[in-house]
């Protein structure tokens, strides 16, 4: 079994996985980031390398529909641009990953005109 099969295994909760022209924004401070993946508690989101968090993170999560969320964890992982946060302090509500399931459900890959 490779190693991301895996890591999806061991989580507790369900990941919505965004793509490119779907992406929410994560607002920290001043910066605005793409978010790839959201769970109730956690989400990962691309950043240049040159930008630096500290271990605690606070900010607000703007969605498709333009409600927003205010999330703070910690970050707990970084890979390339990828940064991965545990929201252990304010999570992403559970009927807001369900309303985000059903939005992803309706999506046609040939929606996205990103290339990916």
């Amino acid at each position: 079994m490779n190693k991301r099969k895996e890591n999806q295994e061991k989580r507790r909760y369900y990941t919505v996985e965004y793509p490119a022209s779907m992406r929410p924004s994560l607002k920290i401070r001043k910066h605005k980031f793409e978010i790839v993946n959201i769970s109730e508690k956690g989400v990962m989101f691309v950043a240049d390398k040159k930008t630096a968090f500290g271990r605690w993170v606070s900010g607000e999560v703007t969605f498709s529909d333009g409600e927003t969320i205010s999330i703070e964890g910690k970050v707990v992982r970084k890979h390339e641009n990828n940064i991965g946060m545990c929201l252990t302090i304010k999570p992403i509500p559970y009927s807001r990953i369900l309303s985000e399931q059903r939005l992803l459900a309706r999506f046609k890959p040939e929606d996205d005109s990103s290339g990916e």
